[in-house]
């Protein structure tokens, strides 16, 4: 076996890091590519407060893998805890052995030990059978990965004509008059959600924020006499976090060109061609009380009357199956792309992972 090195990326390093997650696409039904131009490392800053990118090298000094680590501050059981997260794991071809891999999770053992997180969620898209077999083969180099069921990631068509609200709810933007009220209402409601994030007024007011290009006016509030009962919001990430569609196998290749014929007809939103990046932007901070879905489905036709028929082709929002919010979008045309959802931990997160209880996990996906 070659000898690597195994180390924390450097600020040089980030040209070839993208060039390695283009390279590394996640195959499917549709194949996507993720990039962070122009910075991979600034664009990191929405996955959590402290972010360490781990590269491996062989002896010419080339980067042959890398995988990401990140401590975020969530709700864990109604309490404030940090958490960490494990991400873009990479590994380019003819080094994908269990060799390899075990020099990164060593390596990723060494950082655990400064005890910034006691446990980690990873997500692996359901297609990628041969990472979830490497993953939780429960080889003793690797940190136990406990599934805790599936994360749906829907896509929706913003191409079809607007949706008929009942008006039960009045909708409101979000603005510095009432962004206190609705930080309170995010962490209030969001607490009874396993793994919510918390949130800072600070979050949303200072210049240095994590929440790049996240506008306050962005947020969709829903209101019943005075209070908030719900929340919703646009964010545009483009600038720094791209999905590239690079390609399509078997049966949505074969009937992509007649779908797109029909989609012209029907005003849906065509699939995109190959190596073309999908013009979006995320749903994000979703609260609502009760989980109740009338609540819901007012909050999106509103944001989706808003920008159906313009720049964007679609949003994306992230839910576990377990969430009973996740029906709604049965109201719109979409798609939808499945994953698993991980608990991480090493044995001395053990009882940390035990002390879970059985809340609906909420994972924010434009964090992922």
């Amino acid at each position: 076996m070659e000898k690597i090195r195994v180390e924390l990326a450097k600020k040089s390093d980030e040209v070839i890091l993208n060039r390695i997650l283009k390279e590394n696409e996640m195959k499917g039904r549709i194949s996507i590519a993720f990039q962070r131009n122009p910075s991979y490392i600034n664009s990191l800053r929405v996955e959590g407060n402290q972010n360490q990118v781990i590269v491996g090298r062989n002896d010419k000094g080339k980067i042959i893998g890398f995988g990401t680590r990140s401590i975020k501050s969530l709700y864990i059981n109604g309490k404030i805890n940090n958490m960490g997260y494990l991400s873009n794991l990479r590994v380019v071809r003819n080094y994908r052995s269990e060799g390899y891999l075990s020099l990164g999770y060593n390596y990723l053992k060494k950082l655990h030990q400064d005890k910034q997180a006691p446990i980690y969620y990873s997500t692996i898209v359901e297609d990628n059978k041969f990472a979830i077999k490497i993953l939780t083969n429960k080889k003793p180099y690797l940190p136990y990965y406990h599934d805790i069921g599936r994360y749906c990631t829907v896509a929706v068509s913003l191409f079809g004509t607007k949706k008929r609200r009942k008006n039960k709810f009045k909708i409101v933007k979000g603005s510095h008059q009432n962004i206190s009220d609705i930080v309170k209402f995010l962490n209030k409601n969001g607490s009874k959600k396993q793994f919510y994030p918390y949130y800072s007024l600070e979050d949303f007011t200072s210049k240095s924020t994590n929440l790049i290009d996240f506008n306050i006016k962005d947020f969709y509030v829903a209101m019943k006499d005075d209070d908030i009962v719900g929340v919703i919001a646009k964010w545009d990430q483009r600038k720094y976090r791209q999905i590239i569609i690079t390609g399509y196998k078997g049966i949505t290749r074969l009937i992509k060109p007649i779908y797109n014929i029909l989609s012209k007809l029907l005003n849906y939103s065509p699939l995109p061609e190959p190596n073309s990046q999908l013009n979006f932007f995320y749903v994000s901070f979703i609260s609502v009380k009760d989980n109740d879905t009338s609540i819901f489905k007012e909050l999106l036709c509103a944001l989706y009357n808003d920008f159906a028929g313009q720049e964007y082709s679609h949003f994306l929002a992230g839910l576990h199956s377990r969430d009973n919010l996740l029906k709604v979008f049965d109201n719109f045309t979409c798609v939808k792309f499945n994953s698993r959802l991980y608990i991480v931990y090493w044995q001395d997160g053990e009882k940390f992972f035990k002390w879970l209880d059985n809340r609906k996990p909420y994972i924010e996906l434009a964090t992922l």
